[in-house]
Parts: structure tokens; C-alpha cells; sequence
């Protein structure tokens, strides 16, 4: 992000890291998110889990977890106005957030629903890629690589589906992550 700086800070005594952003290094710093902020009736912590900023920098996407999960809900902040754009996007993993060029939206790893009581060994199976357009319903997000997409190769159930980019490069690989084989 040319100009513009995001990072995470926690000063001492405070329970989670804040994310601000700069435009320099002699610049004011502005406060992004507060996870203590959205702490929930429950009282459980909230913590940023991932950070991707748009490539001008005028969004960030945030990976907000509950509870000290690993698993995360993509939240979008205007950066100018610090405004939250309303949305949040469940199950996202693995901290992927790869933006658009003109930031319109980006692409995200999102683990598919389970029934509840399902087998929790499962629970990794199945991840797909989505593209978010901002504005648009998350639950219409169509697929983009992985299980059930469209046009797709099939990568297998137990395999993760990633996407590797380049800004202002329109080509996008999509890569195949066997978890925690070697």
C-alpha cells in the first residue's frame, strides 16, 4: 500500500493488539479496531486473527475470532473514515484475503458449513475459495476454486485451496495444500 502503513499494537496492560493505520512514519496513527470493543455477552475475548489491506488502501479486511478460536468472520473497514461496511463473512481460514486491483472485492478461503453435531475431524474438509464483491450478499459468494466450483478441477476433499496473486498481474494460480502431510 503505497504511503500507508497498517499494523498491530498493544500497549502494556492492554488485553489484545488494536490494528491502526498511517499515511508515514511522522504521521498520526489511527485507530482501526479495538477487539475489546466487540467483546460479547459471553465475556470471551475477540482478537484480530488477519489483516489484508486493498492494494490503495482504502479497505482493509479484518479476520475477527471469538473465544480464542482459530476460525474467523471477515469484517471490512473503510479506512478513510474508519467506517465498518456491515459485513461479516463466517468460517473464513488460513487468513487469506486477496484483493482486486480496483478493490472492488477479494477473494477468501471459507470452511463449509456443518450440521451441528458432525464429526469435528471434517471440519477441514471441503474449504473453498470465494470471490466477495463489496456490496453484495457473502452467502451468494460463488465459488472459485475447490470443492464445488464451477468449471473446477477437482483438488479433492482433504485438500486446501489456495490462490497465489500479484497486484496489477491478471493472472491468478490457484494452488493445492495437503494440510499436514509432508
Amino acid at each position: 500500500v503505497p504511503g500507508r502503513m497498517f499494523y498491530e499494537e498493544r500497549t502494556s496492560g492492554e488485553n489484545q493488539f488494536k490494528l491502526y493505520t498511517r499515511t508515514g512514519w511522522n504521521a498520526p496513527a489511527q485507530l482501526l479496531l479495538d477487539p475489546d470493543s466487540l467483546i460479547g455477552a459471553d465475556g470471551a475475548p475477540v482478537a484480530i486473527n488477519f489483516y489484508a489491506p486493498s492494494p490503495e488502501g482504502r479497505y482493509v479486511a479484518i479476520g475477527i475470532s471469538h473465544g480464542g478460536s482459530e476460525n474467523a468472520s471477515i469484517h471490512v473497514i473503510e479506512t478513510a473514515t474508519g467506517k465498518d461496511l456491515g459485513l461479516s463473512i463466517p468460517r473464513a481460514r488460513f487468513g487469506f484475503v486477496a484483493w482486486h486491483d480496483n478493490e472492488d472485492g477479494f477473494y477468501y478461503n471459507q470452511l463449509k458449513e456443518r450440521p451441528a453435531g458432525s464429526d469435528p475431524t471434517l471440519m477441514y474438509e471441503d474449504s473453498q475459495i470465494r470471490l466477495h464483491l463489496l456490496g453484495t450478499d457473502p452467502a451468494k459468494d460463488p465459488v472459485v476454486f475447490g470443492t464445488d466450483a464451477a468449471h473446477g478441477v477437482d483438488i479433492g476433499h482433504e485438500k486446501i485451496p489456495m490462490l497465489g496473486l500479484q497486484y496489477g498481474d491478471p493472472r491468478v494460480f490457484g494452488l493445492v495444500v495437503d494440510g499436514v502431510e509432508r
